[in-house]
């Protein structure tokens, strides 16, 4: 089995992460944080290995996007829309065909 690492990234505005490194390319205006996850400790080949391998993906997303504070419903849809995009980045890349021995995976808000 060929040995894949993803990383899951966040892209989020300045200020509302916490324990982040700034991305060059977005420097003064957003912060990004990166997870990477090796895919060899996890047998994609059978229902349970890939279940807990997605359960690890919206693990990192969550991560990486910031957890859901009720009290801010606006702060709430932005860190759940990160969350649902770094998530599916990642899952496309896991489903597709041709894997890369790396892959990057962002999400922005």
């Amino acid at each position: 089995m060929k040995k894949v690492a993803f990383a899951v990234a966040a892209v989020a505005m300045a200020g509302t992460m916490t324990h982040v490194t700034t991305s060059p390319a977005l420097a003064g205006m957003a912060t990004a944080e990166t997870v990477t996850i090796d895919t060899a400790a996890y047998n994609l080949r059978t229902v349970a290995g890939y279940g807990l391998m997605t359960d690890r993906i919206d693990r990192a997303a969550k991560q990486v996007c910031g957890t859901v504070d009720v009290r801010d419903i606006a702060g709430a849809y932005e860190v759940r829309s990160c969350q649902a995009g770094a998530t599916a980045d990642a899952l496309a890349q896991l489903n597709g065909v041709a894997r890369p021995p790396s892959v990057t995976v962002g999400a922005s808000r």
